[in-house]
């Protein structure tokens, strides 16, 4: 067996952080929230053959998601990695922004406000109207928004939403007509988007 296994565990972190084969156009980490709430979580990164072989990384990547699909069954499915132009592209799709957050240890939430208290998230955070940046909201009012999805996450790649933007924190940038956000260069702290 090739001196590889020990160079992939101490990789297969980091892609687990945001895996996902790219179902968007997009040529950087990405993750894309759905309809249903459900997160499709993508990498696209360089991948270095002399130091990494492929059906082992897909290996291993399937057990971490057969593990944890025996404590939380169909939470959690995993396209297998692939290789294009030196880059590998990894897919996995969580039922539940809970679900990637356990699976990823990273901070994730799609929910309405009444659900991100619950889950410990601060609301006390001012947003901005995604198309009059000079109209803000408050806690107050966010935390009277039971209808709308709030999405609060720690990412630096694309986040592409089901439907447009509303109110977004001063951290945040948008594209795609308001349907894909992204935390701004050389900025700190949890994204907040309203949908």
């Amino acid at each position: 067996m090739k001196k590889v296994l020990p160079i992939l565990l101490l990789v297969l972190p980091l892609l687990l952080a945001s895996c996902g084969k790219a179902k968007t156009e997009d040529q950087e980490n990405n993750i894309i929230i759905k309809k249903d709430r459900s997160i499709i979580s993508n990498i696209v990164e360089d991948f270095g053959q002399n130091y990494y072989d492929i059906d082992e990384l897909n290996e291993m990547i399937g057990n971490e998601v057969n593990k944890y699909d025996q404590l939380h069954p169909d939470a959690v499915s995993y396209e297998n990695a692939v290789l294009e132009e030196g880059k590998v592209k990894l897919s996995i799709t969580f039922k539940t922004s809970d679900d990637y957050s356990s699976f990823n240890n990273e901070k994730l939430f799609v929910g309405n406000s009444a659900e991100a208290l619950l889950k410990g998230y601060s609301l006390d955070v001012i947003l901005s109207e995604s198309d009059d940046p000079t109209k803000t909201i408050a806690g107050v009012d966010i935390k009277a928004m039971t209808d709308e999805t709030i999405v609060i996450l720690d990412f630096d790649g694309n986040v592409h939403l089901p439907s447009e933007a509303r109110y977004v924190s001063d951290n945040v940038t948008l594209s795609d007509k308001g349907k894909t956000a992204k935390k701004k260069e050389a900025t700190d702290g949890l994204l907040y988007i309203i949908y």
